[in-house]
């Protein structure tokens, strides 16, 4: 992506929205996300996008629906939030969504929500919801780049994976669902396992296991929520060495 500052033509675009709009304006900036000095300001990638979503959304324990406002070389205009939802759901409006892109003069936007059980895998209701606004964007001409969904360790890029286009996603595929059902219920019976090996109560594994905040034991072992990738190390770690509980105690 090329690089530079706001063509002149976009300049006065912005200027004649914050005459016109002062209002909207001001409504929309006391909106803005935190964080006023991300460590991207030109997005050439969901890698990019990522690095200046995941501060904004990754502790949230309501789910946060967001818009990231470009101009046309991909530089970043400003950071708006749509909604605030419940634990498991926010609820999303084209209207409000493209409202912004409008007042910023905005080239293209990019959405982004949190799952703040930690499994960024869309449901059924986010993927709805891309291809509804992937339909505005085509009517207006305002371009939706990507929408992506932060979780605990890792992300989900809906562009990454081909579900811009309208394309079925994994979760309508049934063999998928199986073995993704199957994987889960490993996770969960193994978690247990381990925990009852090395002679733990649950709270005493939530106190080695769980040092983050939005961590729960009782959680890994339900299903309710899945361990990050460090927590799943350090299980199989002790479920192959035992001996080694005493020393990962006193750290």
């Amino acid at each position: 992506m090329a690089t530079g500052t706001l063509s002149d033509r976009e300049q006065k675009t912005n200027n004649h929205s914050t005459k016109r709009y002062p209002e909207a304006l001001l409504e929309i900036s006391v909106r803005v996300a935190e964080g006023t000095a991300p460590p991207v300001s030109q997005i050439g990638s969901s890698e990019d996008a990522e690095l200046i979503i995941r501060p904004l959304l990754q502790y949230k324990d309501r789910e946060h629906f967001i818009a990231v406002h470009l101009n046309q070389k991909n530089k970043v205009l400003a950071i708006e939030t749509i909604s605030i939802g419940s634990l498991a759901a926010a609820i999303v409006h084209p209207r409000e969504t493209f409202k912004g892109a409008f007042l910023y003069g905005s080239a293209s936007i990019i959405v982004a929500h949190n799952h703040p059980g930690g499994d960024p895998t869309p449901s059924r209701e986010d993927t709805e919801v891309t291809l509804k606004l992937r339909t505005v964007s085509d009517f207006i001409g305002i371009k939706l780049l990507d929408h992506i969904i932060i979780g605990r360790d890792s992300y989900f890029s809906f562009a990454n994976n081909g579900l811009l286009d309208g394309a079925k996603p994994d979760w309508a595929r049934p063999a998928w669902r199986h073995a993704e059902k199957i994987r889960r219920r490993e996770i969960k019976q193994n978690v247990r396992r381990i925990r009852r090996k090395l002679e733990l109560t649950p709270k005493q594994a939530n106190a080695i296991f769980c040092r983050k905040e939005d961590d729960d034991f009782y959680s890994f072992e339900s299903g309710h929520m899945e361990p990050g990738p460090a927590t799943i190390k350090l299980l199989t770690l002790l479920d192959n060495h035992p001996e080694l509980l005493n020393e990962i105690r006193e750290i």
